[in-house]
């Protein structure tokens, strides 16, 4: 996992090189299924980024509230110039890189979060991710997957070289996050792939 602070440097351009190397579709894919967010949710993001999900979905339920857990401040004041006063009021900042307990989620989303764990450190993260976790929780998960195309594995070294000239922490190789959350207990209620199949959106519930 990151170092506090470690996507400082690259927060300024972090929205702008995601959308020119994969044409939209980072954003396409964290929009796919936001309509499963009822109004007066209690949403927490784990990983926000430069929070513009955020304000994406103020625009369709402007009546939730959301716990966003970030651990760079530079991400969490991009995020703040997003919003409303009205918004900021909606919205209570977490700055960690840990897994804090935050109770009656409705929706917990993370995004492009769990391919900076590796096959062996993942299962002990989602087990913490779990604490979260209700009956009826849902949980949005956007992220790359291996398929073992080589441009895929071109597209990732060039991030890898990116993220390092910039002193951010480097993605691992790519674990199976989708296999690590059924053995965990979850099961697929929406999926949906982008970019030849190298993202895949998918909302999860607790298995009954």
């Amino acid at each position: 996992m990151s170092k506090l602070n470690s996507f400082d440097r690259v927060a300024p351009y972090y929205d702008v090189l995601a959308h020119v190397a994969f044409v939209g579709n980072i954003k396409r894919s964290q929009l796919a299924f936001l309509e499963v967010i009822e109004p007066g949710a209690s949403i927490l993001i784990i990983g926000g980024g430069t929070g513009w999900i955020v304000k994406e979905i103020f625009k369709r339920e402007p009546n939730v509230m959301i716990t966003y857990v970030e651990g760079s401040t530079q991400m969490i004041e991009i995020t703040k110039r997003h919003l409303t006063l009205t918004e900021l009021n909606r919205v209570h900042f977490i700055h960690t890189i840990e897994v804090p307990m935050i109770e009656n989620v409705d929706v917990m989303i993370t995004n492009f979060l769990l391919d900076l764990f590796s096959e062996k450190t993942l299962p002990d993260y989602i087990i913490r991710l779990k604490q979260n976790i209700k009956p009826q929780t849902l949980w949005l998960v956007s992220d790359f997957v291996n398929e073992g195309k080589r441009w895929q594995h071109f597209l990732l070294w060039a991030m890898n070289f990116f993220f390092l000239l910039m002193g951010s922490m480097t993605l691992n190789k790519l674990p199976d996050w989708s296999h690590h959350l059924e053995r965990a207990g979850f099961t697929v209620m929406k999926e949906k792939r982008y970019f030849s199949g190298f993202i895949k959106t998918t909302v999860y519930r607790p298995s009954t």
